[in-house]
Parts: structure tokens; sequence; C-alpha cells
């Protein structure tokens, strides 16, 4: 709140006199359930000040919402849209480049910064706003990209002090020997609880994936095992990827394409209750 009602040094301030509007910022994420926490966590603000931005409201409206002061949204929407004649047109050009005066990218390093990534060309495309990448994840090979983008960290927040504040429990590691994984059932083993999983089939058809595809399956598998037989529903295939990989686009360079993506997911299916491979 303090920072909203601070005295920012906007073009249109330079003149003589008291500024004429709060700055116009934008806060950018890559899924709809971190944009709506940052929007709710702002419910101190009139609802005026803030702005949601989501295709259906667009569409709704026929035109982008610029008459706020906090805005809210995914690279998602941003980069959707069409014009009259069902051209790709995004919604981020409805935009003037300084709209914005400060954009403040969450998970900045998912990709958005990448030279090739469609993402990109958000940021690319309002240049003129202070930018500000948060990110908990260090910098390793797979996201140079976005240390070359924003530069080297202004401020960091150790996991000690998250601990040391409260916000983060303290944990030990311990690293223990086991030989689970060497260990196959026979019949002469006695059974004390539950039932012997019969991983005959399941292995042979998860053998003829490769790693990053076993990897997916095994993810699913364990998400029927925790939340039930529904998880492998065709309907909730999205959901799993964005749980897994964070965004569709991080799941296809993973994976494939969406079709080998789903062909994958299906077929495996059907060899584990059919007794067929895809």
């Amino acid at each position: 709140m303090k920072l909203f009602n601070a005295r920012w040094n906007l073009t249109d301030w330079k003149a003589a006199g008291e500024p004429t509007r709060h700055p116009r910022i934008l806060f950018l994420a890559d899924r709809n359930i971190l944009a709506d926490q940052a929007y709710n966590s702002f419910a101190a603000f009139d609802d005026g000040a803030l702005a949601r931005i989501t295709p259906g409201d667009i569409r709704k409206k026929g035109a982008v919402p610029k008459n706020a002061s906090v805005f809210f949204t995914i690279f998602q929407t941003f980069t959707s849209g069409t014009d009259t004649n069902g051209d790709p047109a995004p919604y981020f050009g409805d935009y003037p480049p300084d709209f914005f005066d400060c954009i403040i990218i969450d998970e900045c390093h998912r990709g958005g910064a990448k030279d090739e990534s469609e993402w990109r060309a958000i940021l690319d495309y309002f240049a003129p706003a202070v930018q500000i990448g948060l990110t908990a994840t260090p910098k390793r090979k797979n996201n140079a990209d976005t240390y070359a983008y924003f530069g080297q960290p202004v401020y960091t927040y150790s996991l000690k002090e998250g601990i040391n504040d409260g916000y983060l429990t303290p944990f030990k590691v311990r690293q223990i020997g086991t030989t689970i994984d060497e260990y196959v059932y026979t019949s002469d083993d006695a059974v004390i609880e539950g039932e012997v999983e019969d991983g005959t089939r399941r292995d042979a058809i998860l053998s003829r994936y490769d790693e990053k595809q076993r990897d997916f399956l095994d993810f699913v598998l364990s998400q029927y095992a925790t939340v039930g037989e529904s998880e492998l529903d065709d309907g909730k295939l999205p959901a799993l990827l964005e749980l897994k990989y964070g965004t569709p686009m991080d799941a296809v360079r993973e994976l494939g394409s969406v079709a080998e993506i789903r062909s994958t997911f299906l077929g495996f299916q059907r060899g584990l209750y059919e007794g067929e491979s895809n």
C-alpha cells in the first residue's frame, strides 16, 4: 500500500504540481492460481483500483481493461486473442507500450525471458516499464536466460531466513540405504497386509516409452493412487500437465506435441486395462 501511494517518477509527473494518476502496475504470472492469489492479496485496495484480466471478461466487454491501477493476468491470456478476420492478435497489443509503469513477473524462470519464447514478446513490447522478476529457483543451466535478461538478483531471501522468520519449516536431511528396489515378490513370501501389486504388465508397457514419458506416466499413476480413478479421465490431462510441468508449453518441451502427449496418456491406459500397447 505504501509503494502504491508513493510518488513515482513517471513521465507525466515531471511537470510542476501533483501527479495526475497513480502508477499502473501489471502482475504477470504463468498460472491462474498464482494470478488469483496475488489479486486476492490486494483486497485492501478499492475494487476500482484492481483489474483481473481474463479472456472471458475481454470477450464480454469487447476490450481489455484499462481503468485500473493494478492489473493481474497470465502470459497465456496476453498472448491469445484474434482480430476481426480471425488472425492472431495478442491482447497485450491493445495497450500502448508505455501503458504500464512497472511489471512484476512471477516465476520468471519459467521460460518467458528466452529469446525464442513467445512470452518474451510481452516483455519486449512493454520495454519502457520497470520489469521485476520474481523466482525461488536458484540459477541453473536451464534457466540461465532468466539471469541474462534480468541480471543478478537485487534482493534475495534465503531458505535460512525463511525458516528463522517462521515462514518455512526446518528440516534435516537423513540418508538411508535400502534394498527395496531390489526386492522381487515370490509366492513363498507372506503377505501381512494389503495386496501384492502385479507390476509385470505395467513395467512391460512402461518399457516402451522413453525416460521422460515414463516419468510423466509414473506421475499420473501416483495421482491415481492418491486421488482416485478420475485422474485417468481424458479431461484431466491438462490439469495433470499443469500440475507436473507448470505450463502446457513446458510439457510440450518435455514430451512432444499435444497429440503425442495425449497418445501416450491414452495408450498407456489401454495397455493397463486391456493388455494392449499404444
